[in-house]
């Protein structure tokens, strides 16, 4: 007998869902010249967010959550730095 599985989304999964792959266009964008009319603003928004995700899911007690958070927060270091190096 097969047991009805739901899926859940976590609520630390939705950066590396929305932020990461906006910040990668962003840059990628941003190497071949085709800036958008409201990067920069996308580009800050969605960086903010990671930073505030990573720094509220570093300080939970769970392992996982420590983990994700440092990946946000890296990956927000990361993308400041290229687009700062691309632009």
């Amino acid at each position: 007998m097969e047991q009805n599985k739901q899926l859940t989304l976590n609520s630390l999964y939705i950066p590396l869902i929305i932020a990461v792959p906006a910040n990668i266009l962003f840059l990628i964008r941003l190497q071949f010249g085709l800036p958008y009319r409201w990067g920069w603003v996308a580009f800050t928004v969605f960086t903010l967010f990671l930073l505030i995700t990573g720094g509220i899911s570093v300080r939970k007690k769970e392992t996982k959550s420590r983990i994700l958070g440092l990946v946000y927060l890296i990956s927000a270091i990361l993308f400041i730095c290229l687009a700062l190096l691309l632009s």
